[in-house]
């Protein structure tokens, strides 16, 4: 889906926009803006989620590189805590903009798809 699609269907005056006097096709331009706009968030929540993972298992490498010293052993509550901690925390930051990682992909993904099209063309 090229990126020029999507933003002409989320702006107003888009591609996908209604106007007073159209009757014949309405539903079928309604549907095609609320597709693009739907496809355009799945990507987004998609490409979050993933680098929300990543960052989780980076959480999870560097806490268990940390030698455990004994003193203080908060057995398997403090695991599940720490675990139910990282995810949350890799969640925040990759939904708040994060490293990053979530905009390359999209770029990337969109690229490749609009590459397609061309071809196609």
């Amino acid at each position: 889906m090229p990126m020029d699609a999507i933003s002409s269907a989320a702006t107003p005056g888009g591609e996908g926009r209604l106007t007073a006097g159209s009757t014949e096709g309405a539903k079928n331009i309604g549907r095609k803006e609320n597709g693009t706009r739907g496809a355009s968030e799945r990507l987004n929540r998609a490409c979050a989620e993933f680098e929300a993972l990543l960052v989780q298992k980076l959480f999870q490498t560097m806490r268990a590189s940390i030698p455990k010293s004994g003193l203080i052993d908060g057995g398997s509550a403090e695991a599940i805590y720490t675990g139910m901690l990282d995810q949350k925390v890799a969640e925040e930051m990759a939904f708040r903009g994060g490293l990053g990682l979530s905009d390359r992909m999209k770029a990337q993904i969109l690229g490749r798809l609009n590459d397609l099209k061309i071809q196609n063309d």
